[in-house]
Formats: structure tokens, sequence, C-alpha cells
């Protein structure tokens, strides 16, 4: 079974500097505070995906899984996973169970515990 706490890559694999303002500025850090929630997310061309978050990158980037695909207009197609660019999304759902603001506090902690951490790690390797 996987652990349901999403990941925080701060270090030399982390995204740019752009990537990174974005996943703390702007409401991406409430899909990556998501990490395990089953949700819908609709695409720019009217198909739907409804799957389970796996992970969400700064660019809003989605893979999901255990999912239900539905093409526009055809019958769902179920999936193991999916990667969604974020370029294509339109809308995200969120569930009512989520606590938007208590997600959102709870992912830039883990952000900035994360940051803290790798600054001291290459601080005492200097």
């Amino acid at each position: 079974h996987r652990c349901s706490l999403p990941r925080v890559t701060v270090g030399p694999n982390m995204a740019s500097a752009r990537e990174l303002w974005q996943g703390e500025h702007t409401l991406v850090c409430l899909l990556q505070g998501m990490h395990g929630t089953r949700t819908t997310v609709q695409l720019k061309n009217e198909d739907t995906a409804t799957g389970v978050i796996e992970t969400v990158d700064p660019l809003m980037n989605i893979f999901l899984q255990d999912v239900q695909f539905t093409k526009f207009m055809k019958r769902p197609v179920a999936l193991d996973s999916m990667f969604i660019s974020g370029r294509s999304i339109r809308t995200v759902e969120i569930p009512d169970t989520v606590h938007v603001e208590q997600t959102i506090r709870e992912r830039l902690r883990m952000t900035h515990d994360a940051r803290k951490t790798y600054k001291r790690k290459a601080k005492d390797q200097a």
C-alpha cells in the first residue's frame, strides 16, 4: 500500500524557480495538497477524467490513478493511470470533503519545511 503523504521535491532535481513560485503562489498548491483525493478533471476538449490524484507538478500537470475516462459523448473507459497536461485542463472539481484553507496551509508548510531541510543539508556539506 502506498504512503498517503505527498512528496515535496526540493533540491537538484526540483523544478525551476518560476515553477516553484507558481506552485507556492497559485492554487496549484491546493491540488498538490489533494494527493490521494478522488476528483474529476474536465479537459478543454470536453472530455473528463475521474480518478485519485497521485501527483501534481507546479505546471498543473496531473497524474491520476484508478481513472474513469470519458470522451465527449462516449462511454467511460476504465484506466489504471493517466497523465493530464496542465495546458489541457479546463476545471478541476474540489470535493466538499476538502478543507481548502487547511489544505493550502499544510501544503505550503510542507514545501517550506522541505526547502529548509535541503538548505541545511547543503550548508552542512559545504
